[in-house]
């Protein structure tokens, strides 16, 4: 397997991400971006030099939130023999082989995911209900393989969004005490839980609702057995727990739709510390993720000293991170950003971006 194309979507107020994004699979990684924008590019500083951008407008009778996210899934559809990767626009890479000799193996027609042991569980209240799902980015796949598993040419795109709205959000998302104040959660990620201005509750329920809706219907591509919510035995690592028997919108497959590789992404952590808040000290430096594949992450910022608090250069410098999950918004972090991305790419990393962004930073 080969990756081909790697596919985001960004709001204007997230798009200073994208041109950096771009050079770095570009030229870096050899792989092609594509953005999709949800906005007008002539009010954004977006480059097409390294990639791809296409305008979007949203359709306000739905939720704008899962437009934007479940677009990136949808496009895949358009190039049937692509083999696609979904990005997640402020996770910005910080290695090659990752991306490359990792899959090399892989046969073309596998489902993969490149970060499926991130999503350690957490404290929940019903741990019997708690389930696991995906994150939204590093899916692989061709894009009829895409399809296949998601049912994106079951209905319109317009039906896509509607369907997933027609349930309970709660279905597709879990909503922690965090959650529920907005403050606490800005305060930890650096950004309100929704990628556009209005702070809106309806809005905001449905953010992360395409981690949900793809995993459950990967889950049923691959082929669940119904009784009693289990995996097949081919395919458990794909859950953590049993399924919550919810009505579902369409029928379990009785056999695999999809063959999908889970057992791919190695433990490169030892953290491995599944306490409340995932915020713990490793031997490298404080706050790491205690996540299962090792990143930069914004839990790493350091809002008094306007850096990545632990990162090592010569971690960077030896492949020991995969990728850079960045604090919000943009020009907060952005010296400190380039600084740790130079670790991985080399000081071209700065040529690059003031060439990039020389009408300044979007803020």
């Amino acid at each position: 397997m080969k990756i081909d194309k790697i596919i985001f979507s960004v709001s204007e107020e997230f798009s200073p991400f994208w041109n950096l994004q771009s050079y770095i699979w570009k030229e870096k990684i050899g792989i092609e971006p594509v953005c999709i924008l949800w906005g007008d590019v002539k009010n954004t500083n977006m480059k097409d030099t390294y990639g791809e951008i296409i305008e979007k407008k949203f359709d306000y009778d739905m939720i704008k939130s899962f437009q934007l996210t479940w677009s990136k899934f949808y496009h895949t559809k358009t190039e049937p023999d692509t083999t696609w990767m979904i990005g997640d626009i402020d996770l910005l890479p910080m290695q090659r082989e990752w991306f490359t000799s990792l899959i090399e193996d892989i046969p073309d027609y596998v489902y993969t995911h490149l970060a499926y042991r991130t999503m350690i569980p957490t404290e929940v209240e019903d741990p019997e209900t708690e389930r696991v799902n995906l994150p939204a980015y590093y899916h692989v796949a061709k894009g009829k393989t895409f399809n296949t598993a998601l049912g994106l040419d079951e209905c319109s795109w317009e039906n896509q969004i509607k369907r997933v709205m027609s349930q309970d959000p709660s279905r597709w998302n879990r909503h922690s005490p965090e959650w529920q104040d907005r403050k606490k959660w800005s305060d930890r990620h650096g950004s309100p839980p929704f990628w556009l201005v209005e702070d809106d509750e309806q809005e905001a329920i449905y953010w992360l609702a395409d981690e949900g809706y793809s995993s459950y219907r990967l889950k049923k591509a691959i082929g669940k057995k119904q009784e009693g919510g289990k995996n097949m035995s081919d395919y458990n690592q794909v859950d953590a727990k049993e399924y919550p028997q919810w009505p579902d919108p369409v029928d379990f497959e009785k056999g695999g739709r999809i063959r999908f590789r889970s057992k791919l992404t190695p433990d490169l952590s030892e953290i491995g510390n599944t306490e409340k808040g995932n915020r713990v000290k490793d031997k490298y430096g404080e706050g790491n993720i205690s996540g299962l594949v090792d990143r930069v992450d914004r839990y790493n910022w350091s809002v008094e000293k306007k850096l990545y608090a632990g990162c090592m250069a010569e971690r960077a410098k030896n492949n020991e991170y995969v990728d850079m999950h960045c604090w919000r918004p943009y020009h907060e972090q952005m010296e400190s950003m380039l600084e740790v991305l130079s670790f991985a790419w080399g000081d071209d990393i700065y040529k690059a971006h003031e060439e990039l962004n020389k009408e300044g930073v979007l803020q």
